[in-house]
């Protein structure tokens, strides 16, 4: 399947690593939520924000130190993105 993919897929592994060892926090949200488009397989891909909206909202620290006020799930997805880097 990887071979068809358009665009060559990122390992997820290392975002950090391509970022100077900094986890591009912001970068990772907007991308998961939609709120910064990303093309592949030639065209438009759902935006997945609205499925990761919640009630609660959490602040996720940037590397700025300012806060990134978001809905817990897409939270958790950062996090759990963010815990998986390897140097």
């Amino acid at each position: 399947m990887a071979e068809m993919l358009a665009i060559v897929t990122p390992d997820l592994t290392r975002l950090s690593a391509r970022q100077g060892g900094t986890f591009p926090t912001e970068a990772v949200a907007r991308k998961i939520d939609g709120r910064a488009p990303l093309l592949a397989h030639g065209g438009e891909m759902p935006i997945f924000g609205p499925f990761l909206e919640t009630d609660q909202n959490v602040a996720l620290p940037l590397a700025s130190g300012q806060p990134m006020m978001t809905g817990l799930p897409l939270a958790n997805v950062v996090v759990y993105l963010e815990s998986i880097q390897v140097e």
